[in-house]
């Protein structure tokens, strides 16, 4: 059985823009709303895979109804005891099947951006997480916990300009990172529709439906579809911690703008193009960034639309030449510059700022 399939019966419950106008009673109700995902689902499989769910319908309906039962506990202030039902569920070894997961390669490119309405540049330091002598200042988002720095990363300019907001893309700074190793990430993306889907797969699902719900208000102080995705990162800490030497570095997931589609791009001029990465400090301090962070993913360079087309007027000129609509794009454009601009040996680089001792403005090798 193709994703396809449960994805036509979930889609209208994931994004509450898909329920108007259909009958979705409770839909900004995030128990109802996995619970009409979850009865989708099940039929789903009951109807296209009958085999697969006779033989794993109870586990299935256990994984569900754990999902909801942890975010009664949180509801009712009993975070510890939700904590440890959704770590039981899905992190404990005799259940890590159930947690789908993907590697990086050695060598990926991730990018990050800092807005900026003015003509600046930010040092290494400005563009990675935020420091910890700044942690009261880390908000609520669907996998960052108030006060604990998180390194987010992009897979493309692109989806770090979407979650920016759409800020002004002359200015605000896009710094380019690489892998250092191969990484493992808990992947919470959708399998693609094609997709054929295996038991794991199947077990996975309900868990990935809870942390993609698009919200309602996602500027307030509390927002349930956050219940779930902030767990998932406090149990990947967890398990981190425990194993010491874990493969989990963080948490692949996609923009949840997505979902509400009129997209400038989407998957179809690049294949991964909304991926973003949720990556937590390994130690806490109370100054500096996380230095293990640092060695995992390498910071290369950073620049701006600005800089560029100021130091390379012809940048946009060279679009043409370009076949792909995505890379003919200041985004695309962006990445190549990043990608060939930096670490190429004996390569002439403009110093903006003092950095070991050479001044700004002087030309280095």
């Amino acid at each position: 059985m193709q994703f396809q399939s449960i994805y036509n019966s979930v889609k209208r419950f994931l994004s509450l823009d898909e329920c108007v106008g259909i009958n979705c009673a409770g839909a900004s109700n995030v128990k109802e709303r996995l619970n009409k995902i979850y009865s989708e689902y099940l039929s789903v499989l009951q109807k296209n895979a009958e085999g697969f769910y006779n033989s794993n319908r109870n586990e299935l309906e256990s994984i569900c109804n754990s999902i909801i039962e942890v975010i009664e506990l949180f509801e009712k202030g009993k975070r510890t005891e939700a904590f440890h039902i959704l770590f039981d569920l899905y992190f404990t070894p005799e259940h890590f099947n159930r947690l789908h997961c993907s590697s990086i390669k050695t060598g990926t490119s991730f990018y990050r951006m800092r807005a900026s309405d003015n003509f600046i540049q930010f040092s290494e330091r400005q563009m990675f997480h935020i420091p910890f002598e700044l942690r009261h200042i880390v908000a609520n988002e669907r996998y960052s916990i108030s006060g604990l720095p998180t390194l987010y990363l992009g897979a493309s300019v692109f989806v770090c300009w979407e979650e920016c907001k759409h800020c002004n893309l002359d200015y605000s700074n896009i710094a380019l990172y690489k892998a250092t190793e191969n990484l493992t990430f808990i992947d919470l993306l959708l399998p693609p529709l094609t997709q054929s889907l295996n038991r794991d797969l199947l077990l996975s699902l309900p868990l990935v439906f809870a942390c993609i719900l698009s919200t309602r208000h996602s500027d307030d102080n509390f927002v349930p579809e956050y219940i779930i995705p902030q767990l998932v990162m406090e149990c990947l800490i967890k398990s981190r911690d425990e194993l010491k030497d874990a493969a989990l570095v963080g948490i692949k997931y996609e923009s949840a703008n997505k979902l509400k589609g009129e997209l400038m791009f989407d998957d179809f001029y690049k294949q991964g193009l909304l991926v973003n990465y949720a990556i937590p400090p390994y130690e806490n301090k109370n100054m500096g960034q996380c230095e293990r962070l640092k060695t995992k993913f390498e910071f290369w360079t950073v620049t701006s639309w600005a800089e560029m087309t100021h130091r390379s007027p012809n940048i946009v000129n060279q679009s043409n030449n370009i076949s792909s609509h995505y890379q003919s794009s200041k985004f695309g454009l962006i990445e190549n510059f990043l990608n060939l601009a930096s670490h190429a040996p004996g390569m002439l680089t403009y110093r903006t700022r003092d950095k070991n001792g050479i001044p700004p403005g002087a030309l280095t090798i």
